[in-house]
């Protein structure tokens, strides 16, 4: 069926919502979630033919540019129960086939591949003061056909009016990567919306590991930070952060930043701490293996319990998900890479 939507200034025409269930054929998952990506590669059992015309009949849904939800569950004393999903955008597919296997590979992108596969059509610029790092995000990530949600934010993402410019030929991406250096807050995907939140160390803790939520297997790392100290030059304005405790350790690594868009005292003095303290989380590392964690999300704050590691309700950050299913192996875990908080 078609739907139409009519405005004064336009008319648009397409396919009505269609959808089309594939849980049961599911031989492997594989999905990632990391700060600038994210991807699923799902593999469907074909032994039947059953896939072979995608986008036809009963798989019409199926087809390249369509929405993959991949939602997590599993049974708990309260029943069934499933996460949000988490939402892609199917780039293609191919078909193995090895003996009496047969599978249907699908390949699947979120919301950063989707940011990459844009351009810049002509020339946008904007002059200082004119808008927000918020506001030009919101902009960016609207040509990419993508919602944008805040959860919390800085003073600095609501309140810097930077100029800024897109070339024609630039990758969405590309602009978003340049206003997420200009303040602390991170972005991340939740069901296809850009989400963006102020990591702060004093976040509340969304989880906890190693007391009712086993660890099957981890490692845990501690190592200097690249950068210890940072001097920021603006328009007019010098500001500096350091981590002490690091520059006792390993004497000083500095990092200069040059952004002449800075014109305050107080916009570049933040601008410091920010690049001190993303580099401070990195000092901090690890990952651990555990069965899944379906409401789990990127830089979620956890809690870790490791006796064996010396490890007591340590906060960590998850700065990166790995979900693997492969029913056939009896193999359902999440892969979490950690950072400081």
């Amino acid at each position: 069926s078609i739907v139409w939507l009519s405005t004064p200034f336009g008319v648009w025409r397409g396919k009505a919502a269609i959808s089309a269930e594939v849980s049961g054929d599911v031989v492997r998952l594989l999905a990632t979630a990391e700060p600038f990506g994210g991807r699923v590669t799902l593999e469907l059992d074909n032994s039947s033919g059953k896939y072979n015309s995608p986008g036809a009949g009963g798989l019409s849904a199926l087809r390249l540019g369509s929405r993959l939800r991949v939602s997590p569950g599993y049974y708990t004393p309260a029943g069934a129960e499933a996460a949000p999903a988490s939402l892609y955008w199917i780039q293609g597919w191919e078909y193995h086939r090895q003996g009496a296997q047969n599978l249907m590979v699908v390949e699947g992108v979120d919301g950063w591949g989707q940011a990459a596969a844009w351009s810049a059509r002509r020339q946008f610029s904007w002059v200082v003061g004119l808008k927000s790092v918020q506001q030009l995000m919101a902009f960016l990530l609207a040509r990419c056909g993508l919602p944008q949600q805040v959860l919390s934010s800085s003073s600095l993402f609501t309140s810097h009016k930077p100029a800024f410019a897109l070339h024609p030929g630039t990758p969405g991406e590309d602009g978003l990567r340049q206003l997420a250096e200009m303040v602390p807050d991170v972005l991340f995907f939740r069901d296809g919306t850009a989400c963006v939140k102020e990591p702060l160390p004093t976040e509340a803790t969304a989880y906890s590991y190693g007391t009712d939520h086993a660890i099957l297997s981890a490692a845990y790392s501690r190592s200097a930070p690249g950068i210890n100290r940072v001097q920021v030059y603006g328009q007019g304005v010098v500001s500096e952060a350091f981590s002490w405790d690091e520059v006792s350790l390993v004497l000083d690594r500095l990092r200069q930043v040059h952004d002449l868009n800075l014109i305050s005292a107080a916009t570049a003095q933040q601008r410091a701490a920010a690049v001190r303290d993303r580099a401070a989380r990195d000092g901090y590392g690890g990952e651990m293996v555990v069965s899944p964690n379906c409401g789990q999300e990127l830089y979620d704050v956890v809690e870790v319990t490791d006796p064996a590691c010396g490890l007591s309700a340590t906060r960590r950050r998850v700065v990166g998900m790995v979900l693997l299913y492969q029913p056939g192996r009896s193999l359902y875990q999440h892969r979490l890479q950690l950072s400081g908080v």
